[in-house]
């Protein structure tokens, strides 16, 4: 059986910060390069993980619903607190700010519509 999504959480304490006590101070760079076969997503030139797209499959009543990650998309970025993996959030930690220098997005001519 494929699974239908897979969470990992990485801690920034116990990897990105284990040769960088500031890490969580800078900017950093995200890149996700999606294609036809693949996702892969890398931070600071690192890969982070790599979806292998003819693996996806929908169960259940999905099954009939096509590829999703074959459909035109559209980007939000956001600050996501707590949840499953952040926990609960004290209010005394705000105000809080969510820093963005740029965002770059390209795509291959290729898939470019005229």
């Amino acid at each position: 059986m494929v699974p239908l999504s897979e969470l990992v959480w990485i801690p920034v304490s116990t990897y990105w910060k284990r040769n960088d006590d500031r890490w969580d101070e800078k900017y950093h760079l995200w890149r996700m390069d999606w294609d036809e076969d693949s996702i892969k997503l890398f931070l600071d030139g690192e890969l982070c993980t790599a979806v292998n797209l003819s693996r996806i499959v929908n169960q259940g009543e999905w099954s009939l619903v096509s590829n999703p990650f074959k459909h035109p998309h559209y980007m939000i970025v956001n600050l996501a607190l707590g949840g499953a993996s952040g926990g609960e959030i004290d209010d005394s930690s705000f105000p809080v700010r969510y820093y963005i220098d740029s965002i770059r997005i390209y795509q291959q001519e290729r898939y470019l519509s005229n």
